[in-house]
């Protein structure tokens, strides 16, 4: 099987992975169906994939992601990693980050990276049922309070609760967004270059 095959079969891949592993529309079809997680096992010596993703975490193979602009330098292209934040930064923000580049970043921590997109994942379907619990106990303190100021009390209390669940909810997504778009570019990089070698005349 080459590099540019689907990672189940023989068939040519389509889509990527967020954990970098190319698929093609059938196998894919089957992980949906399969609960949509990754369980590519590379090798005796590697640990199984278990990254689970979600229908806008799968890239298209021959088009490339959009890299977001840095929101602070904001002609800038964030293609570099930070090591520390574990996010995507651009080179102007450099001097504050301890910054690689992608591919070295991917190549070099893959594995820590595929249980972070998991974690992060894992992380985001938790707060989710956080903040619908939430929801669920505002409405019963609502009902069971025969106060009016307790009820009001109350329910800011768990609004301010529950906008800060979203704000770290949205931070987490930003993070594992940053990871897929990561992943997707160094694949592709690597898929050019082995297109590149196969050309070679030596």
């Amino acid at each position: 099987m080459t590099d540019n095959t689907c990672s189940f079969c023989d068939d040519p891949a389509s889509r990527l992975l967020p954990c970098g592993h190319p698929v093609c529309d059938v196998c894919l079809q089957d992980l949906v169906a399969d609960g949509s997680m990754c369980h590519v096992h590379p090798g005796d010596s590697e640990e199984k994939c278990s990254v689970p993703f979600s229908a806008e975490d799968v890239s298209v193979l021959d088009s490339p992601p959009t890299i977001p602009c840095c929101p602070t330098h904001t002609t800038q292209p964030m293609d570099t990693w930070c090591n520390s934040c574990g996010v995507l930064v651009c080179r102007e923000c450099g001097h504050d980050h301890a910054i690689v580049p992608l591919d070295e970043a991917m190549r070099s921590k893959q594995a820590t990276m595929q249980q972070r997109t998991q974690r992060l994942s894992e992380d985001i379907a938790t707060l989710d049922q956080l903040t619908s619990a939430l929801w669920g106990h505002k409405g019963a303190a609502l009902r069971d309070a025969n106060d009016e100021g307790v009820r009001d009390k109350a329910s800011k209390a768990i609004d301010s609760d529950i906008s800060q669940i979203e704000h770290k909810r949205d931070q987490l997504v930003v993070h594992r967004e940053h990871l897929r778009i990561a992943h997707t570019i160094t694949r592709m990089h690597q898929l050019e270059q082995q297109q590149i070698d196969r050309r070679l005349p030596f």
